[in-house]
């Protein structure tokens, strides 16, 4: 098979980022490679193997969610989003005063009922104290 050599972990040096940051990029991939056995990667970094797996889990995870399908075309700009924004802060603003409203006449509900009760019970006073009663005739 004619070609170029691949590069395998060459491809960090190109990289930005700190040296150690590349030399536990280039453990990461000898080890999922299989040339380099984990002890003797965790040994080169001077890292637990637990934290050694723990690292290049989360290092695997972020690779996914980077990988993962995105909308075509550029986002939105912050002045095409703005309308929409404004829009749903006025509609949970009239939500809000719907629902105090609302609360409002359950109130208001609530004490008619009590209300009415009250004076169809029989023998109990609803007048308020001090209030003068006409005198039956």
């Amino acid at each position: 098979m004619a070609g170029r050599k691949p590069l395998t972990t060459a491809h960090v040096d190109h990289l930005d980022g700190s040296e150690r940051a590349k030399e536990r990029l280039r453990a990461f991939l000898e080890t999922l490679g299989g040339t380099l056995p984990v002890p003797a990667a965790c040994e080169r970094l001077g890292l637990h193997e637990s934290y050694f797996h723990s690292l290049r889990h989360e290092w695997l995870q972020a690779a996914l969610e980077r990988l993962e399908p995105r909308p075509m075309g550029r986002p939105r700009r912050r002045a095409e989003l703005d309308p929409l924004v404004a829009e749903n802060s006025l509609l949970q603003q009239e939500v809000a005063e719907l629902r105090e409203q609302l609360r409002a006449t359950q109130t208001r509900s609530e004490i008619d009922l009590i209300l009415a009760a009250a004076r169809s019970a029989p023998g109990k006073k609803t007048d308020a104290p001090g209030a003068v009663r006409p005198k039956p005739r």
